[in-house]
């Protein structure tokens, strides 16, 4: 199975769209997170973890998660890509089959999780938002926005209740 969804990172006034990709594949089982660095170990034990803590069972694959798009980071703004945790941890877990979200590849993720199952985003900007739904009315797409809020409403940006996603996983011990 093949997935990916974009990523949204605000840094200096600035903002990019990587794509988070990924796919499984009957090899030897594991998590493999590529594009990151050193992050991605410590991502890839924290997404382990929190499956865990949700008491959610994965199929013995092997998963590959990568992002592309990200290369014109330089080392400040490297603690920006913590932004991304939320799009990897929701990838996996389309991959490993524990949520069913059709049409991610129309999905823009932006926030961090950490052990406790506590969800933060980056604030972004009205500006951004009234671009973006510019954008999309031009190509008659929409996009749904996972993390952030939205604090507007717009005809082409829908909100994607992320909180209710992880109410519905069984509840941590």
């Amino acid at each position: 199975m093949n997935v990916k969804l974009y990523g949204l990172l605000a840094y200096r006034n600035n903002y990019c769209l990587p794509t988070i990709y990924g796919y499984s594949t009957k090899g030897l089982p594991g998590i493999d997170i590529v594009g990151l660095g050193s992050m991605g170990r410590v991502l890839k034990e924290k997404i382990i973890f929190i499956t865990r803590e949700f008491n959610q069972k994965y199929p013995l694959k092997r998963y590959v998660l990568s992002v592309e798009g990200v290369d014109h980071l330089d080392k400040n703004d490297i603690k920006e890509l913590k932004n991304l945790e939320l799009g990897f941890l929701i990838l996996f877990w389309k991959l490993a089959e524990i949520i069913s979200i059709s049409r991610l590849e129309q999905c823009l993720c932006s926030g961090q999780i950490n052990v406790r199952q506590e969800l933060t985003s980056p604030p972004i900007k009205n500006d951004f938002w009234h671009e973006l739904d510019k954008e999309l009315a031009n190509k008659k797409s929409k996009v749904t926005v996972i993390g952030p809020t939205v604090d507007q409403r717009y005809e082409f940006i829908q909100q994607f209740p992320i909180q209710s996603l992880l109410q519905q996983l069984t509840a941590p011990q």
